[in-house]
């Protein structure tokens, strides 16, 4: 019987945002698949809001993947879409986000990767 270990980071805390940024990055070597959860919790300013992961192999120079959330437009005043589902993605993962048009965002990202 094959055993599996998972484990959840958080890549970003929950909080109100306003302009573009990357979350900290977490060291997923050990891990064979993992998901993304995205939780937006409030909508001030509706903008235009993306949100990709990128990948390193030394936590310096980084890579887009094409693992990311479809381009937000419109929202209601919370969102909880369903998580990306991550496989062969290296030995360090991030996310970056980008908020155009003035947009106001709370909101949260976490990691949770299984061996």
């Amino acid at each position: 019987m094959d055993l599996h270990y998972t484990q959840s980071f958080v890549l970003l805390e929950s909080a109100q945002r306003t302009t573009n940024g990357v979350s900290n990055a977490v060291n997923v070597s050990e891990f064979k698949e993992g998901l993304i959860f995205l939780n937006v919790s409030a909508v001030a300013v509706v903008g235009t809001f993306n949100m990709k992961v990128q990948v390193s192999y030394d936590n310096v120079t980084w890579k887009d993947t094409d693992y990311a959330f479809a381009t937000i437009e419109t929202l209601p005043s919370t969102y909880n879409p369903k998580p990306l589902s991550l496989l062969n993605f290296g030995k360090y993962i991030r996310v970056l986000y980008t908020i155009e048009d003035s947009g106001d965002y709370t909101f949260e990202v976490r990691f949770q990767g299984k061996s």
